[in-house]
């Protein structure tokens, strides 16, 4: 049973009624030196007065009607703290991962499609469908990801094959340098790059077919094939550059701008070798 949704007395209309009695009966005319004097005197109250008061609904006294059928069914207290749980409704993507918080998690291959109920906590997701649980996993950070490899169809192959071919249409629509970027991650590591590659193609929403083309030959130059990448060019505006000074005719190496020979000149001195 989850609590109630704070700041809404009305949903416990009971429980509220005895924050009022302790407020007007127990608080008025005292004062209290610390916190440990307010538990004393409250503990003195509780046991003098508010336990042996006749209640204003059930006309007797609580203490009575809690040894009579409240003490003898009381367990002992949970081990683990109780943790207050997020629910959100999802639906699961095409690569059968739920978004919650921006972190991802799997769930059956069967559910695809369709709309789920996710609960989170400080240490577990769980997943339910139709009042049933689904699916399990640990808490990740935001852009990561919780995979299960049972959740997978035994023929995972087959079972990509349709995404990643439409991914690479929806790419060769967009431009060649798209198509490109977009094949290099599925060709990689199509289940773990496929999320990546739909969300290339999807920033074509945000931002027109065009942009997005220039982007990803801008990425393409720097070597860098990611979403985060492109989405930054984007952001910045640097697809829009067409007069780079700064761009040689030969693409930058991964370690120097210039060629070794452009960057270091040797003179051998005395069978020495040195740098200028």
């Amino acid at each position: 049973i989850d609590p109630c949704l704070p700041g809404v007395p009305e949903h416990k209309g009971k429980v509220e009624s005895g924050v009022k009695y302790v407020k007007n009966n127990f608080i008025p005319l005292r004062k209290f030196r610390n916190f440990s004097d307010a538990n004393r005197q409250l503990t003195e109250w509780n046991e003098s007065t508010a336990r042996k008061r006749i209640h204003g609904t059930t006309r007797q006294k609580p203490i009575e009607l809690f040894e009579k059928y409240e003490k003898h069914a009381l367990g002992l207290l949970p081990a683990e703290r109780f943790e207050c749980p997020v629910w959100k409704n999802l639906k699961v993507c095409r690569d059968i991962h739920i978004q919650f918080d921006k972190a991802y998690y799997s769930v059956p291959h069967t559910l695809r499609g369709l709309q789920v109920e996710a609960r989170k906590t400080a240490s577990q997701v769980a997943v339910f469908y139709e009042n049933e649980l689904v699916a399990v996993h640990f808490p990740v950070s935001a852009g990561k990801r919780r995979t299960k490899k049972e959740h997978y169809p035994a023929d995972i192959g087959k079972y990509m094959e349709w995404d990643t071919d439409y991914c690479l249409v929806e790419a060769l629509k967009i431009g060649i340098n798209t198509h490109e970027i977009v094949h290099s991650l599925l060709n990689r590591e199509a289940i773990r790059n496929l999320r990546s590659a739909q969300n290339i193609i999807r920033l074509q929403k945000k931002y027109d077919s065009e942009r997005l083309e220039a982007a990803c030959k801008r990425a393409i130059y720097y070597g860098n094939y990611s979403y985060g990448s492109i989405k930054t060019i984007l952001e910045g505006k640097l697809d829009k550059q067409t007069d780079f000074a700064f761009i040689t005719e030969k693409p930058l190496s991964a370690t120097y701008a210039r060629d070794m020979d452009e960057l270091i000149k040797k003179e051998t001195i005395h069978g020495n070798t040195y740098a200028n």
